[in-house]
């Protein structure tokens, strides 16, 4: 008997899906065919909205039902130690690799000119240790917001988030005393970030892999240095992924704006009609 109800309970929720995606399926058909009597641009937005709605439908009869989930990395002030500034690619790096082989670590961070930087913080005061005894300068660095909008099931979304946001959280932490989060415990984290399950997109797998490279990077360079310096040069290196990924999710956010903007009216004169 309790077969046959889990039978006939099963039989129904797939006919109520059907039924529900046949009638997503048919509200996206009428709304395509009322368009043929609209304007250029509502016709536009109708046929946009009706593959919405297929789409929907499909993904629901496939049990594929997916949600939207938008993540914001605020706005970050980073203060880093700065050795350098130039104008040339090349001039920088040939200038950071004789620094670094003189024993002075440090990264080149790219903007309108190219900076070599030592060490990286969340205030100016906790840099005072880590001059490397030549001519330096502190410069505030302005990590700016980024959004993204993230389209997957409820735990594919959630586990996209959870990967964005792990860069600045572990640079966060390195900027704690090593008393309060040492660290081998922010490898840790890495390392399980690194490792976590998310949907397959090209920006989560190379995440990830640059998660892994870290840890392994540190892992190297904290047998071969002083536990201070060894932090010091994991903070810089994590603040170094963390402006990269920001610079990605960025140009993201702008290529969709532009792509928004070509599908829709971009000003109210554009969508008045003519007095």
């Amino acid at each position: 008997m309790r077969r046959r109800r889990s039978r006939l309970s099963g039989r129904r929720r797939r006919e109520r899906a059907r039924r529900l995606g046949a009638r997503l399926a048919l509200a996206a058909c009428v709304a395509a065919l009322c368009a043929l009597a609209a304007s250029p641009d509502a016709r536009t937005a109708a046929a946009n909205a009706a593959q919405d709605g297929l789409r929907a439908a499909r993904a629901l009869l496939l049990g594929q039902a997916r949600t939207q989930r938008l993540l914001t990395l605020g706005e970050r002030r980073v203060y880093a130690l700065q050795l350098g500034v130039y104008d040339s690619g090349e001039l920088a790096q040939a200038e950071q690799q004789r620094l670094t082989a003189a024993g002075v670590p440090c990264v080149i961070w790219q903007g309108e000119r190219m900076r070599i930087v030592c060490a990286a913080a969340a205030t100016p005061d906790a840099l005072e240790d880590a001059a490397p005894g030549r001519e330096s300068y502190v410069y505030e660095d302005v990590w700016r917001e980024a959004r993204l909008r993230v389209s997957a099931s409820e735990d594919g979304a959630q586990a996209v988030c959870t990967l964005l946001e792990t860069p600045d959280a572990l640079f966060w932490a390195l900027c704690r005393p090593e008393a309060e989060e040492p660290l081998s415990g922010v490898l840790a984290r890495a390392g399980e970030a690194a490792a976590a399950r998310t949907p397959q997109n090209e920006l989560c797998t190379q995440l990830r892999q640059s998660l892994e490279d870290w840890r392994a990077l540190i892992e190297r360079t904290s047998a071969e240095l002083d536990a201070p310096a060894a932090r010091r040069y994991a903070a810089l290196t994590m603040a170094t992924l963390c402006r990269e990924l920001r610079e990605v999710l960025l140009a993201q956010a702008s290529e969709e704006s532009a792509a928004s903007a070509q599908r829709t009216p971009s000003t109210a004169a554009e969508t008045m009609p003519p007095a």
